[in-house]
């Protein structure tokens, strides 16, 4: 797989009032995307706990991008019930859009 994925990132603010704001000011997501099948092969999130990062990354990890970014962030409102879900599938959608910027920019 060396060579063939790529890294992209998304940051978006915390709201005001949640635990997690004490120690994070903002929802960062990573997505790794072999950019030949446009699949997410690993995902990351920073967190406070290490435990939703996994749950979010299982939920990221194999999707097909190419299917664009809705499919993936209904599904993730739906299954992760936090205060913060907001501002990570903010993350997320601004990964996308970094990732979508570099495939429109690399094939024209």
């Amino acid at each position: 797989m060396k060579g063939k994925t790529h890294l992209f990132s998304g940051h978006a603010v915390l709201p005001k009032g949640i635990p997690m704001r004490d120690h994070l000011d903002r929802a960062t997501a990573m997505l790794e995307v072999d950019l030949e099948k446009h699949i997410v092969v690993k995902a990351s999130f920073i967190t406070v706990l290490p435990h939703t990062s996994d749950f979010l990354s299982a939920i990221a990890e194999g999707y097909d991008l190419s299917q664009g970014i809705e499919p993936l962030i209904k599904e993730v409102e739906g299954r992760a019930h936090l205060n913060s879900i907001r501002a990570f599938c903010k993350a997320i959608m601004i990964a996308y859009e970094h990732y979508q910027a570099y495939i429109e920019d690399n094939n024209s």
